[in-house]
């Protein structure tokens, strides 16, 4: 996991996306670091940075996908010091208009 110039996988999806679609790419990715810090118990009160999310762009199978709308997977890989073991955190994510949504589970 990087510190201080950012974080491989979001630097990279952030790089990829056309920069018209670069702050919803962004809000996606905060949105993914919250679910997976409230699905720990941890809220804001630990250093989103200690996250990091791997957005995919393919559509969600996942018996876990809502059967509406356009979900898509996301993986996150946390840091040792946030107690997350090492069972991994998926979750789902989705945009509607300029709004995000995301459901983080752990494995």
């Amino acid at each position: 996991m990087g510190r201080g110039g950012g974080l491989p996988h979001e630097a990279a999806t952030l790089d990829a996306a056309p920069p018209a679609r670069r702050p919803l790419v962004a809000n996606s990715i905060w949105s993914a670091k919250e679910a997976v810090l409230k699905a720990l118990g941890l809220a804001l009160a630990a250093d989103t940075r200690d996250v990091e999310i791997a957005l995919s762009d393919a559509p969600s199978e996942s018996p876990l996908c809502p059967r509406e709308g356009d979900w898509r997977r996301f993986e996150a890989a946390c840091a040792e010091r946030l107690g997350a073991g090492e069972r991994p955190f998926e979750g789902l994510w989705r945009t509607a208009g300029d709004f995000v949504a995301t459901l983080a589970v752990r494995l």
